[in-house]
Parts: structure tokens; sequence; C-alpha cells
């Protein structure tokens, strides 16, 4: 068995046995094998009902003063860790084995140790992936890289991540909201629609309607061809999580020959991430929201590859017949989806590709935000402060030269 684990480079403090001892108790709760497919595909830490968020027992005391207004909900203390969860599992990665995914991480930080230039290059790329995912969610939880170099993290912080009001409940809370919205966007501007769509009601989606069906079917083939409309509702034409879906281009518009182009731009995906991270009202450029969005909530200014790919897992659920969100689902194979498309933009001869993709949908999103590539206008006020910002540092620069 080969387990990945923190450098000391990370850290003065070196990580003694005793942190890999702390470690090894999570062998309760995983079994630790390396290959990505078995750590991307957790099968711990699932509520008994996914699409249902965790409910607290504990009873609010009333208050029997007839002059003391009741709070509108339920007072909770906030796990910084679950909150944290929450946003990990949205834009890090939603079905990932966490524990494993830290003992992994830290054992190979300390590998890297050992090698010249921490020479990561050298490792096959599924551990490459893996690497990074665990770097980003050191990035998002400074306590718990805190706590690897004091070695005070416990199996039940990992849990939490992940449990019951972390990821899973994050993605409960998402699935729910979805679900009505979805319908929403597809009726929106038509006169009728015949039959018509329940929001609360999924049987009646999927290739069954005209509407989704239109949207759930695979790049490369024609919805409008009977044989093929037959073929996927009766089961004959096999849809697999390589067959991406028509509504993942922009404008339902999917070229062979670039498939790229518009691939992660379609107009559910936008709404959906708007609906997911700068709320509802977000959506049609409303201002009426008055709560923090999610987005805000972290500090989030920018669009990662794994939020994209989770906002149109959830649209592709939201689309379908099932009533619940089932990860294992065998039929739909939501996780396979997510894991390959997450993939296919974590690949490094996609950089460029990828960028493009993060570039338009923080334009689409984030209205505040500013590519590193902006291109200036000439003899603009914020070009011409730019010129003498570099002038004046070059010749302090020469100045300094000149002296030495």
């Amino acid at each position: 068995m080969v387990v990945y684990a923190v450098s000391t480079s990370r850290s003065s403090a070196s990580l003694s046995l005793s942190l890999l001892h702390v470690l090894s108790t999570l062998s309760r709760y995983v079994s630790f094998r390396t290959h990505l497919s078995v750590l991307l595909q957790p099968r711990h830490f699932v509520m008994s009902d996914e699409n249902v968020p965790p409910q607290t027992t504990q009873k609010r005391i009333l208050d029997n003063s007839a002059l003391t207004l009741p709070p509108r909900k339920k007072a909770r203390v906030s796990d910084p860790w679950a909150l944290k969860g929450r946003h990990i599992g949205r834009t890090i990665h939603a079905f990932a084995n966490f524990p494993q995914l830290i003992t992994n991480g830290i054992q190979l930080d300390k590998d890297l140790a050992l090698l010249p230039d921490n020479e990561i290059e050298k490792f096959p790329l599924e551990v490459r992936h893996q690497y990074d995912i665990y770097n980003q969610i050191l990035r998002q939880l400074p306590a718990l890289f805190q706590g690897l170099s004091k070695e005070s993290i416990d199996a039940s912080s990992l849990n939490r991540i992940c449990a019951g009001a972390g990821v899973n409940a994050a993605r409960a809370d998402d699935v729910k909201g979805l679900k009505g919205v979805v319908v929403d966007w597809l009726v929106k501007g038509l006169p009728t629609v015949s039959p018509p769509l329940d929001r609360d009601e999924m049987s009646d989606r999927g290739f069954a309607h005209e509407l989704t069906g239109r949207e759930l079917c695979p790049a490369g083939h024609d919805w409008n061809d009977p044989q093929t409309k037959a073929g996927l509702q009766n089961g004959s034409l096999v849809v697999r999580s390589d067959q991406w879906p028509i509504f993942m281009y922009l404008n339902g518009v999917y070229d062979p020959d670039s498939p790229w182009t518009g691939l992660l731009r379609g107009r559910l995906l936008v709404n959906a991430f708007k609906h997911i991270f700068t709320s509802p009202s977000s959506v049609n450029n409303s201002g009426r929201s008055t709560k923090s969005s999610n987005a805000a909530m972290h500090g989030m200014t920018k669009v990662t590859p794994a939020s994209i790919v989770y906002v149109t897992t959830l649209v592709r659920f939201a689309l379908g017949t099932r009533a619940t969100f089932a990860r294992n689902d065998t039929t739909a194979d939501y996780q396979s989806f997510y894991n390959l498309l997450l993939s296919v933009l974590a690949h490094p001869a996609e950089r460029e590709n990828v960028n493009d993709l993060l570039s338009w949908w923080n334009k689409q999103v984030f209205l505040n935000f500013v590519a590193s590539s902006f291109a200036l206008t000439a003899n603009s006020p914020l070009a011409r402060l730019l010129q003498i910002r570099n002038a004046s540092a070059a010749n302090g620069t020469n100045r300094a030269a000149s002296r030495g």
C-alpha cells in the first residue's frame, strides 16, 4: 500500500509518526487504496437521503415575553469545517474521499521533499490531478494546513468536511433549488407547453418530454430525427457519460470538427451557476437579493473548473427523471460524468482552452472581473497611469544599478 502524505517543506515542524498514526484511524471510515478511480468514488459518509438537508433535533427555547420578537430561524452553531466543506464540494471536488485524499497528499508532500526541485511532473497524471485537488483544499482550509503541521488534526475534523453539514448538504440544497427553476428557464417565453412540465414532479422529464429531451440529447445526435428520438425514449440508444448533452453547448450548437467551440457555455449552465453562487435573483440581473451569496461568503471572485463541472452535473440531473440524486446511479452515472468532465478540464494539454473558458465564464458571472490579459485602450487614463508607473520603476532600477 502506498499512501501519499505533508512535506517538511510546508512547515518547519516535521510530521512525526504520531500524525500518520492519527490519520491511520481513518481506516475505520475508508479502505486506503491509491487508485484515483477509488479515491474519487467514495462509498462513505453518505446521508440516508442526499437530497434532504440535515435536520437538527435540538429544540429552540421559546421566549414567553410578549414584547420580544422571536427569531425567524432556529439558532444554530456554525461549524467552520462544514461551512468550508460546502464550498469545497461546489468548487474543488464534489465526490472526493476527503480523508483518503488528505492522507495521500501528506505522503506525496513528504516524497516530493526528497526529490530535487519537487519534481511533481515525474508522477502519473492521475496522481498529479489528485495532488492539485489536495493543495486547493489546503488553500481553502488554512486550519487544516496548520493542524497538519502541529499534528493536531483528527479523523472527525476531516469527516466533517464531507459529512451531513458539508459537501453532501450543499449538494442537497442545490439539487432542491434547481429542480423547479430549471423548468422556469425552459418554458420562459414560450406561449404554451404541451404537455406541461411540473416544477415539482420529475417523472415527466428526461427524454419523455420534448423540452427536456431536446436539452439532454447527446451532442452529435439529432433530436429531430424520429429514429434518434425513439431510441432515446425507449432506451435502445444508451447514453454513456462521455456523450455530453447538447445543453452544454452555446445555443445548442455542436461542431464535431471543433468540439471545444461553445462547450460549457450553455444558457442553462450560466443560469444555474448564478442561482447557486451569486443568488437566484442574479439570474435575471436583479438586485433584490438581501443576503450574502455563496460566492461572497467565501471570497469567491472567479470561476473554477470544478464549479463549472458541478453545475453541469446538477443541471443534467434536474432535466432528468430521477427524483433523488444518487451519485452511483448506474443509469444516469452522475459521478462518472462529473469525474470524466473534470479530468478533461484538468489535463495539461487543454490548458489554453480551459483558460479561455474560465475567462468567458468570469465575464458572465463576476461583472467586476478583469482578466490579466485585459487589453487597455490606447491613451486611456489607466493606460497612462501604468506607463508612468512602469517608467518610474525602470528609472529607479537604472539609478540603483549605476550606483552599484
